[in-house]
């Protein structure tokens, strides 16, 4: 039976290659056959039938899950199903009629508040809380799970609004959109400690005293639950602006201790904390779902053999450490540290004799023993023995590098597209590129190779001069301000990259069996948009050590192209256990 490529397959099946990598995940659509040294998939013409009908099922809006239900059904009963969804569709789209006529009156700027909203004190106290990431699909199990744990008394209740469990919505909660979602819990604070023992899997911590904005929800079998959260949410934060009042934090649901009358519809309260009052006559910044200040960026600097390392502390919790590639520069993390800065202590640093981590010395070519030797003293100037780690492009190379050589030091690495093409059975041709490289620095020199470095490892258009430009000369292509200080550091960078620092990273060889044997947790990642050969080395790395691959959303510079939905996935897999 021929076989074709996944390529060619989706051009046939008109259904993309990130689409049929995730079908075949959930089992959907299997391959014919999986390439077990590159995980290359191989598809059949008569697989072409199926993927176009998941194509169109998915086209109308049924759930994957729905979808593989009725791919095993008999013709008649898949048909009942489809059938059944679309009444339900149908259904759901009269609910948000509602919604619809809110938003469109406050477009024409009538009236935005449509509940009442209140405003009261909520003391301090103690919580237990469960953040994940689901889908609505899967919102129910967990919050039966989470609450089932303190049912028939056996933790007790702390009095008033200030005792009621609640939910944070930290994001959105859809097919499409896994939140994440905090549950919390109250507890008496002299038990706290011994409650947070006895359910390890939960994090204990104090919430300030603070006021909050609510609605109550009372029971209304007229309006539908997800419509009417939707609109009390933008009541909320609409009503913020109007009264000059900041929220901080994520809108939440609190299960209120009074009797609940039978039927459809919520019977609630929603709520927004708030922030100080804003000063007369200064607007209030516009509400932001899901983020939360996370104070100033401290900075600092680390003693190591050779070099004093530059480094950046934001936000309060558990540590994680973020490790920059080629460009060295800690700022290429910055606006996804100042996200996960509401959850993590972040830790961005510039490896040595980039930007602000100057050298003692004239510089030569580095060792990964040193680029990792250098993580673990910018951890331990932070005050840390251990930490998260996530590395993007080089950094992930020295993330692996950690998880083999200082297992101490970290609990979880998520590796973002290591360069490591030694792991490949294939890799002559690929490292035949480094040697052309290497030649030219050589013979024409830094800029020459930086060049073609650009063009044939990042694809850089060569008829775009313009772009190579902004990397070596910024101020040609950027005013000024932070973002031009920024570049013009990294343009400083690129000639040590070229000399010192290239081969020491494409020449690495993991020590992957040393890092099966540690317990140290790897996740290997890759972009949906990224290349074939930077997808391989993740699924070869993971497919030896057993270890989970995950895919991210954007490519190789999405920390900086897509900062939002790049920290929300990192969060994801920072949170499983």
């Amino acid at each position: 039976m021929a076989l074709m490529g996944i390529g060619e397959f989706a051009r046939l099946s008109r259904v993309s290659a990130k689409a049929l990598r995730r079908y075949d995940e959930l089992g959907l659509l299997p391959p014919s056959r999986v390439d077990p040294g590159s995980g290359y998939r191989w598809y059949s013409a008569g697989q072409l039938d199926r993927a176009r009908l998941v194509a169109a099922l998915r086209q109308v809006g049924v759930p994957l899950a729905q979808i593989k239900m009725i791919l095993d059904l008999e013709t008649a009963a898949a048909g009942e199903q489809v059938d059944a969804y679309w009444a339900g569709a149908e259904a759901d789209h009269a609910a948000r009629r509602e919604l619809v006529c809110y938003l469109v009156d406050r477009l024409n700027g009538k009236e935005s508040v449509m509940y009442e909203v209140s405003v009261r004190e909520v003391p301090a106290r103690s919580l237990l809380s469960l953040l994940r990431y689901v889908h609505d699909e899967e919102f129910p199990a967990v919050a039966r799970d989470f609450f089932g744990r303190f049912a028939g008394g056996s933790v007790p209740l702390v009095a008033g609004i200030g005792g009621a469990p609640f939910m944070v919505y930290h994001g959105e909660v859809s097919e499409d959109s896994d939140g994440p979602v905090e549950w919390c819990r109250p507890v008496p604070d002299d038990l706290a400690a011994e409650l947070a023992a006895r359910f390890p899997d939960l994090t204990l911590r104090t919430e300030p005293e603070h006021e909050e904005a609510f609605v109550h929800l009372a029971r209304d079998p007229a309006r539908a639950p997800a419509a009417q959260s939707l609109i009390v949410s933008e009541t909320l934060l609409a009503w913020a602006v109007e009264q000059h009042r900041r929220p901080n934090g994520s809108v939440r649901q609190i299960i209120v201790g009074r009797p609940k009358p039978p039927g459809p519809g919520l019977e609630c309260d929603f709520a927004i904390p708030l922030a100080g009052p804003d000063l007369p006559g200064e607007p209030a910044e516009a509400p932001v779902p899901g983020l939360v200040s996370a104070g100033p960026t401290a900075s600092g600097s680390a003693e190591v053999d050779g070099a004093r390392l530059y480094f950046e502390r934001r936000g309060d919790g558990p540590p994680l450490l973020l490790i920059t590639g080629g460009g060295g520069d800690g700022a290429y993390y910055s606006a996804v540290a100042d996200i996960l800065a509401s959850d993590y202590t972040v830790m961005t640093y510039d490896r040595r004799g980039n930007s602000r981590s100057a050298l003692r010395g004239a510089p030569a070519r580095i060792s990964m023993a040193e680029q990792s030797a250098d993580a673990v003293a910018v951890l331990r100037a932070c005050g840390f023995e251990s930490a998260l780690i996530f590395g993007n492009s080089g950094g992930a190379t020295i993330a692996l590098d950690l998880a083999a050589n200082h297992p101490q030091a970290t609990r979880t690495v998520v590796v973002h597209e290591p360069p490591v093409p030694r792991v490949l059975p294939d890799a002559g041709d690929y490292l035949a590129i480094y040697d052309e490289i290497e030649r030219v620095l050589q013979t024409q020199g830094w800029q020459a190779a930086f060049t073609l470095f650009q063009v044939r490892i990042f694809h850089m258009p060569p008829d775009r001069p313009e772009l190579m430009t902004a990397l070596l000369d910024p101020a040609q292509a950027f005013p000024p301000g932070p973002v031009l200080d920024v570049m013009r550091r990294i343009s400083g960078n690129w000639e040590y990259l070229m000399r010192y620092e290239m081969r020491s990273f494409i020449d690495y060889v993991p020590d992957l069996d040393r890092i099966a044997a540690s317990d140290v947790r790897v996740v290997l990642a890759a972009g949906a948009e990224s290349d074939e050969l930077s997808r391989r080395m993740c699924t070869v790395i993971a497919g030896h050590l057993g270890a989970e691959f995950a895919e991210f959303p954007g490519g190789i510079s999405a920390p900086v192209e897509i900062p939002q939905a790049f920290a929300a996935r990192l969060r994801s897999l920072l949170v499983r256990r």
